[in-house]
């Protein structure tokens, strides 16, 4: 295979370096276009034809089309870099200038027939600090962000199993730590595991990049104090998303930690068997009445993290109860996922037309809930500001 030094392909190599491994799709008018290898790959996994310039195999999709053929390349377990030109052709002679904007894996999708309504898409990340292994898991369509300790490995894969995380980051070091782990993971579920440097999950450095990221003193209001393989494992995942995918992020601007003593332990066994969340028949499919996307993924993480407290089990029942006649929500699109797409500037027209229908609703949910006396539905009808 001969290949050319162009000043074309040159740009295309530089790109290629930055794009941590994935196949590449560089911007060439109408079309993008993969070479070399890449091409060879794209050609054969998507059924398309491969051509040759100069002894250089290549291989294009119409850009208008190509989120479709992106999402089949991520479910074949790929990642894939977009290269776009970041020049106006009109005011420039020659070579325009072309850079990575993003980079697509399977828990960074956004503009994806892959995402399901009402299940979230996570991208998880674990560390190990001494005995205890900290888990954080975000999904980026939503801006949901979750941490949680746990003492043993076990406990570990009971939780990655209830959230069935769609990729994985991890350090070489657990890796070889524990030679089983994955192995075992996979049994449950399908995942991309990114191993990366030990480094990375230095408990200072990430406790810096969460810090930065939230533009926060500490991190004592995110329930993070003292929990360091937590905040490894949360900072390491957020410097990757960032740094080498070069994913926007203004839209996380909060993150929880879960407290293992709050909720019914269910290990992976138990959530299979019982086939709570999973399949046709699932106790989820039975009782989801849920009317947005959002109280659909909601339920689905109740039911799989079931309250322990009394207290907090009969505020859900009350509030549940009264919304039997609650509001018309059938209006109401997922205003997570496209407060998220247009933060993120991945909206389209569509989205924002979406955003409009579902806001103008506010005014009549908020007149639904003024006679609420359910605690839950109280402290709801006041996050609904005058200002919407």
């Amino acid at each position: 295979m001969e290949n050319t030094t162009t000043p074309m392909m040159a740009q295309w190599e530089a790109c290629k370096a930055q794009a941590d491994g994935a196949l590449l799709l560089f911007r060439l008018g109408d079309f993008y276009e993969a070479f070399c290898e890449d091409a060879i790959r794209m050609s054969k996994e998507l059924g398309l034809t491969l051509t040759a310039r100069q002894g250089t195999p290549m291989c294009g999709v119409p850009a208008h089309t190509s989120e479709a053929y992106i999402d089949k390349l991520i479910a074949k377990g790929y990642k894939v870099a977009v290269a776009e030109q970041t020049e106006d052709p009109k005011s420039v002679k020659g070579l325009l200038k072309r850079e990575i904007v993003r980079i697509v894996t399977p828990g960074t999708i956004v503009t994806s027939q892959l995402l399901a309504d009402k299940k979230n898409n996570y991208f998880a990340s674990i560390a190990q600090v001494g005995t205890l292994f900290g888990l954080a898991a975000l999904d980026v369509t939503t801006g949901e962000f979750r941490s949680v300790e746990t003492e043993t490995v076990t406990e570990l894969i009971d939780e990655l199993a209830r959230l069935r995380p769609a990729e994985l980051l991890a350090s070489s070091k657990f890796k070889t730590s524990h030679p089983h782990f994955f192995k075992e993971l996979s049994h449950g579920f399908s995942f991309v595991l990114n191993e990366k440097e030990e480094w990375r999950f230095d408990p200072k450095l990430a406790n810096d990049s969460l810090l930065s990221h939230f533009k926060a003193a500490t991190l004592d209001a995110f329930g993070l104090k003292g929990q360091f393989a937590s905040i490894a494992a949360a900072g390491a995942l957020i410097g990757y998303l960032k740094q080498d995918l070069n994913f926007r992020l203004d839209h996380v601007e909060k993150m929880s930690s879960d407290c293992l003593q709050n909720y019914l332990a269910l290990d992976r066994s138990t959530l299979r068997n019982l086939e709570l969340v999973e399949g046709e028949c699932s106790l989820l499919s039975l009782l989801d009445q849920t009317e947005t996307p959002m109280g659909g993924r909601l339920l689905c993480h109740w039911i799989k993290q079931p309250l322990l407290s009394l207290e907090e089990i009969e505020k859900r029942q009350k509030a549940i109860e009264e919304l039997r006649v609650g509001p018309d929500l059938s209006q109401v699109r997922d205003l997570e996922r496209l407060m998220m797409k247009i933060s993120a500037r991945y909206g389209s027209p569509r989205d924002l037309l979406g955003l409009g229908l579902s806001l103008s609703k506010v005014d009549s949910i908020r007149n639904a809930l003024s006679e609420a006396r359910a605690p839950l539905l109280v402290e709801a009808k006041e996050k609904l500001s005058d200002g919407l």
